[in-house]
């Protein structure tokens, strides 16, 4: 395997823990707020991202 090579294996796996991080932590998100009954708040979560990180931040889940 080339540097080059390693170095792209290396990113892609990278992104896919990102993504999958990423993915955990809205569905945390989206099961705090049904479970709260937060129905109009999880819809606007889903089209506003700096909403959906003030919603994340509420709930603990990320650091501001």
């Amino acid at each position: 395997m080339t540097v080059e090579e390693y170095a792209n294996a290396t990113a892609k796996q990278a992104a896919k823990e990102a993504a999958q991080n990423a993915t955990e932590l809205i569905n945390k998100l989206n099961q705090k707020l049904s479970e709260d009954n937060r129905d109009e708040d999880l819809k606007r979560s889903f089209s506003d991202s700096d909403f959906q990180h003030q919603l994340m931040v509420e709930y603990g889940l990320i650091d501001e």
